[in-house]
């Protein structure tokens, strides 16, 4: 039982890190593909999904998601 208990543990702890590290790597790592300033204009009333796919296709993010 005890030993039951200890794999459960490591497989939750070994998930929660992989996530961890799954979601810094998209954070700090998912820059889009233009090397340069741009100027984006974002229009009063728009949705985070408009703007994301604004961003998207300038090339300022690599996933509006």
């Amino acid at each position: 039982m005890k030993n039951k208990k200890i794999i459960i543990f490591l497989v939750i702890l070994a998930f929660v890190a992989g996530s961890f590290f799954y979601f810094s790597n998209r954070v700090y790592y998912s820059h889009g593909t233009s090397g340069q300033s741009k100027i984006l204009e974002i229009e009063k009333g728009e949705g985070v999904v408009e703007i994301g796919k604004k961003f998207e296709k300038e090339g300022l993010v690599s996933n509006y998601i």
